[in-house]
C-alpha cells in the first residue's frame, strides 16, 4: 500500500484547477456561501473598527458591548452552517466524479485536499469582501458622530491586524465547517459512488 501511495502524485496546481472548475459550475451556490461569510466578517470588521475609531477619537463608546459579541458569535455560527451545507451539497453533486477520481487512482488525501482547498478559497474571498464592506460600514456609522475621515486616524498596524484576524476567522471557519463533509467525501467507496444518483 505504501508503494502505491508513493507513486501517485497529484500536483497542487491541478487541485486548484479542479477547485476553480467546480466553483464555476456551482457559481450561484458559491455566491450564497461567500455572501454568508462576507456578512459575518463585515459585521466583525465593523464592530472592531468602530470601537477602535471611537477609542482613538477619545469617545466613551470605545469598547465592544457584550450583546455585540454575542451577535457576532451567532453570525459566525450561521456562516459556518452555510459553509457546511454548501460542502455537503457539493459532495452530493460530485459523488460520481469522486468515484471516477478514486477509480483513476485518487487517494483519500487527494479528495480531502480538493474540498478543503475549495472551502479555504471561499473563506478567503468572503473574508476579503467582508473586510472591505466592513470598512465602508464603519465610515458610514462613524461619519455622523466622529466625521467621515475618522477611520483614517486608526494606525495602519491596527487596520492590518483587523484584516489578518478577519481572514483567519473566515478561512479557519470555512475549513473547520468543511472538514466533516470533506472527510465523508474522501471515505466514499468508488463502486458505490459511481452508482450514486441524485
Amino acid at each position: 500500500m505504501r508503494e502505491r501511495e508513493a507513486k501517485i502524485y497529484f500536483p497542487t496546481s491541478e487541485v486548484f484547477k479542479l477547485v476553480i472548475a467546480f466553483i464555476q459550475k456551482r457559481f450561484s451556490r458559491v455566491l450564497l456561501t461567500v455572501s454568508g461569510v462576507t456578512l459575518s466578517i463585515a459585521f466583525y470588521t465593523t464592530l472592531v473598527l468602530t470601537a477602535t475609531v471611537s477609542r482613538v477619537m477619545g469617545s466613551e463608546a470605545g469598547t465592544l458591548k457584550e450583546y455585540y459579541i454575542w451577535m457576532l458569535i451567532l453570525s459566525v455560527l450561521v456562516a459556518g452552517a452555510g459553509i457546511m451545507n454548501s460542502i455537503f451539497m457539493a459532495v452530493a453533486e460530485r459523488t460520481r466524479e469522486i468515484g471516477t477520481m478514486k477509480c483513476l487512482g485518487a487517494l483519500y488525501r487527494h479528495i480531502l485536499e480538493i474540498f478543503l482547498i475549495e472551502s479555504a478559497l471561499l473563506g478567503f474571498i468572503g473574508g476579503l469582501l467582508g473586510y472591505i464592506v466592513g470598512i465602508f460600514a464603519t465610515v458610514a456609522l462613524t461619519a455622523k458622530t466622529l466625521g467621515a475621515m475618522a477611520i483614517f486616524k486608526i494606525p495602519g498596524g491596527s487596520m492590518l491586524a483587523v484584516f489578518a484576524r478577519a481572514e483567519a476567522i473566515s478561512v479557519g471557519l470555512s475549513v473547520l465547517a468543511a472538514a466533516y463533509p470533506a472527510y465523508r467525501a474522501a471515505k466514499l467507496d468508488p463502486a458505490e459512488a459511481l452508482r450514486f444518483v441524485i
